[in-house]
């Protein structure tokens, strides 16, 4: 697969290929029924949004106006996970990951019901957030929904190559969307062994993702992106996927730390990825406005997946794994499923 089909697997047709198939004439009075609008759009079919139609939240500090997708992605909202505050409460507690995140994403819908029924309507968040408890290293860790299924994307279409590496670490390979540059490297540490023991229900929160920059060198994503936060993007999903789902059991990672999208959530990543379209007004240098179309971006899909997270059973969208056992195989449904997708 050459780096574009690869980049078209992950992200979706280009605007000239989702224009080939059947538009549908419809429209949405809300973004709630915007997401169910895309949710059921067939195959053949796509959706443009209309240029007026705001698809971001409004911005906190002005409420009169959409937020800006880079203000979205540095100061919205999160969905954090609920964590023991210690290493001992952590051994003592012995959640896994998958049951960490299951009860925190319920605590955050219902508070955002509560919310919603006081008319607070910020029922959005830009991702799942955490810090870790090692002493070392508490800075915020953020994860965004989008991410999780471009990782599984990148996975399921096995373009992945991990290797271990002394000191509790793996470096995943990852093939590059861009021409100059063949592939990126993604590494994870520190990386908890079955062997430690206890340990396995707290390393996990302090694991910190790192990315190859321009002269071969990693630094963490907070260092990379300079903010003040852990950024999980696809290529680390992909690195860790491929870390847990391709070593042998009796030598694992840890349970899986990050959320496993089923099909129904699988589903509407497809299709704001292949079946929607924006209309939008763009200024030129001549202060003339003129009506583009551009595809959605990750802050707009990842508004929407936080609405569909808010209205929808949360076994319908996650695949909770419970022992070791019952997180492979969940991990696995999801993998597989993805790659009916193509």
């Amino acid at each position: 697969m050459t780096m574009s089909q690869l980049e078209q697997y992950v992200d979706g047709l280009s605007l000239t290929e989702i224009k080939k198939k059947k538009v549908v004439e419809t429209s949405f009075k809300n973004k709630l029924e915007l997401v169910n609008l895309i949710e059921n759009l067939e195959n053949d079919e796509y959706y443009i949004i209309p240029e007026n139609e705001e698809i971001l939240p409004k911005d906190p500090d002005f409420p009169l106006l959409e937020i800006t997708p880079n203000k979205f992605w540095k100061t919205y909202s999160e969905c954090r996970l609920i964590l023991p505050e210690s290493q001992k409460e952590c051994k003592e507690i012995k959640l896994n990951p998958q049951e960490i995140i299951k009860r925190s994403l319920l605590y955050w819908k219902y508070r955002r019901n509560k919310e919603s029924e006081k008319r607070i309507m910020n029922v959005s968040c830009r991702g799942i957030s955490w810090r870790g408890i090692s002493s070392l290293d508490t800075t915020p860790r953020i994860l965004a929904i989008l991410e999780v299924y471009r990782g599984l994307r990148v996975y399921d279409n096995d373009s992945v190559k991990v290797r271990d590496y002394k000191g509790n670490q793996c470096v995943g390979t990852i093939p590059s969307f861009h021409s100059d540059r063949p592939e990126n490297r993604f590494r994870i540490r520190p990386l908890p062994k079955a062997s430690r023991g206890d340990n396995i229900y707290e390393i996990w929160v302090n694991i910190i993702p790192y990315e190859e920059t321009a002269g071969a060198l990693f630094e963490s994503t907070s260092q990379k992106y300079k903010v003040d936060e852990h950024r999980f993007t696809f290529g680390s999903i992909a690195t860790l996927m491929a870390r847990f789902l391709n070593k042998d059991l009796e030598d694992r990672l840890m349970l899986y730390p990050f959320p496993i999208l089923n099909k129904k959530f699988i589903e509407l990543h497809y299709k704001m990825a292949n079946n929607v379209i924006v209309r939008y007004q763009s200024e030129g240098v001549n202060g003339k406005t003129s009506l583009k179309l551009k595809k959605l971006i990750k802050a707009e899909k990842e508004n929407l997946n936080w609405l569909y997270v808010h209205n929808n059973n949360l076994l319908d969208l996650f695949l909770f794994g419970g022992n070791l056992k019952e997180t492979t195989d969940v991990l696995k449904q999801s993998v597989a499923y993805s790659k009916e997708k193509v």
